[in-house]
């Protein structure tokens, strides 16, 4: 990467710190894991319209893909409601 803007994890590197790091990484095009050898963060589902083309376009470095790749389920009717019910009730994240 040219500049890091922020780390929000120490990630899977030696440190001192407790823990596996990261298990999941989601975001508004894609999610991605560590599933591999290495615990490279790598490229495994596309949320639905999305390609993989606009994943790559979206980040700076040459991303690793999972052997293959799915797509994100749509969430359910109970998740949505959880969603705007309990989690988000006055829209603060979902607008």
């Amino acid at each position: 990467m040219e500049k890091l803007d922020f780390v929000t994890s120490p990630g899977h590197g030696s440190s001192a710190l407790r823990g596996e790091g990261p298990q999941l990484v989601v975001t508004d095009l894609a999610l991605f894991d560590f599933e591999n050898p290495e615990r490279e963060m790598q490229l495994t589902a596309l949320h639905p319209a999305v390609t993989r083309e606009q994943v790559r376009a979206a980040v700076g470095w040459d991303l690793r893909e999972a052997a293959s790749l799915a797509e994100t389920p749509a969430p359910t009717v109970e998740e949505l409601r959880l969603l705007r019910e309990r989690l988000d009730p006055t829209g603060l994240y979902s607008r």
